[in-house]
């Protein structure tokens, strides 16, 4: 079923006098809104903006990391599935570039853990373009999501039904609380997942993966602490038990440090890994790879972009690194099993290219 721009803003409009004022101000888009991101659209065709956005600037690091057969033919699927649904949409065959390549890292991961300590249900905060979402609706996975963004909430509901055939709950035009027994594709708004803490949800639905990458560093103080304590009562009982990301986006309104303390302060343990982040509970299988969050401090290469390196560290912090790195199954669970090149996969096709990218090339000096 087709949620429509209208559609939404009832059901949002409709839910504001069930909640606080302190959760609308929680889970108001607060960087968006201070960097005049546009947030919101006025129309359906608006979403077409959406396809491929905000990854830009990052297109020479994509196309210069490896890739596998498996995972070239899946983006080159999803790659297709979208030009076939903007063509359908917007009349305008939009074919991405970026967002699919970055989503695969976090893929590549998340298959890992399931070859490791099992894994079948992702929940996913800000999906943002959605692709991450889509390789793992198209893999099999139980898969939910919440994002607080108008404009991206659209786009990835439109996605996520086309993609699977039909099969996405999307409670935004239900407009009720998902059951503990949810569908194994569940798309969540905001003024609903607010209110998860009243909710029978968070005592029995369980999740082996929460994802919140590039979002942490963005979020009110409120939501960062709410989107925590939430992650951790869906994770408690699985077994696997992680959090991941490869960065908190941008530091505007929660630092580095900030992060990591409400991570310690709601019973999260680390586990290092290269080029992501990764978080468990004490009571999961991987919690015997932890290591102290000092370690974590310390490799903080790229932090605010969060591009997958090798951490650079030295002396006494390298030998401890070293140790608990060792026998870490996690650690290299993000590196390429592949040597193929995203220009042998990307290429060709059809469709234009998505709005940003004409804009940007000019204004860049070297073009992108």
């Amino acid at each position: 079923m087709t949620l429509t721009v209208e559609q939404y803003n009832d059901s949002e409009r409709a839910s504001l006098c069930r909640l606080s004022n302190r959760a609308i101000e929680a889970f108001a888009p607060v960087h968006f809104n201070a960097v005049n991101y546009p947030a919101r659209v006025y129309s359906h065709n608006d979403l077409v903006r959406y396809v491929d956005t905000m990854h830009d600037w990052e297109m020479s690091d994509y196309f210069k990391m490896p890739y596998s057969e498996d995972e070239g033919k899946m983006c080159a699927e999803v790659c297709g599935d979208v030009a076939a649904l903007t063509k359908q949409e917007f009349d305008r065959a939009t074919r991405p570039i970026n967002a699919p390549l970055g989503a695969i890292f976090l893929w590549r991961i998340i298959q890992n853990i399931k070859k490791t300590f099992g894994c079948d249900s992702v929940f996913e905060f800000g999906p943002g373009s959605g692709y991450l979402g889509t390789y793992l609706i198209k893999s099999g996975y139980s898969y939910a999501s919440m994002d607080n963004t108008q404009a991206f909430y659209l786009w990835q509901s439109l996605l996520f039904d086309f993609v699977s055939g039909g099969r996405l709950a999307e409670f935004a035009i239900t407009g009720a609380y998902p059951p503990p027994d949810a569908p194994e594709l569940s798309h969540i708004p905001w003024w609903i997942y607010s209110s998860f803490h009243k909710d029978e949800y968070l005592g029995r639905r369980r999740y082996d993966v929460v994802v919140c990458n590039r979002i942490l560093g963005e979020l009110s103080r409120s939501a960062l602490r709410y989107i925590l304590k939430t992650s951790r009562q869906m994770l408690e009982g699985s077994g696997t038990g992680l959090v991941i990301f490869e960065g908190p986006g941008a530091l505007t309104v929660n630092t580095f440090d900030e992060i990591m303390a409400a991570f310690e302060e709601f019973g999260f343990i680390p586990i290092l890994g290269d080029g992501f982040f990764c978080f468990t509970i004490k009571s999961s299988k991987p919690a015997r790879y932890a290591c102290d969050y000092s370690l974590i401090k310390f490799g903080r290469q790229q932090i605010t972009l969060g591009i997958p390196g090798v951490y650079r560290l030295s002396g006494v912090v390298r030998k401890a690194y070293n140790s608990v790195v060792k026998d870490n199954p996690l650690y290299n669970a993000g590196k390429a099993g592949g040597t193929l090149m995203a220009a042998n996969f990307m290429e060709g096709g059809g469709g234009e290219n998505p709005l940003d990218y004409d804009f940007l090339k000019y204004i860049d000096k070297d073009g992108l």
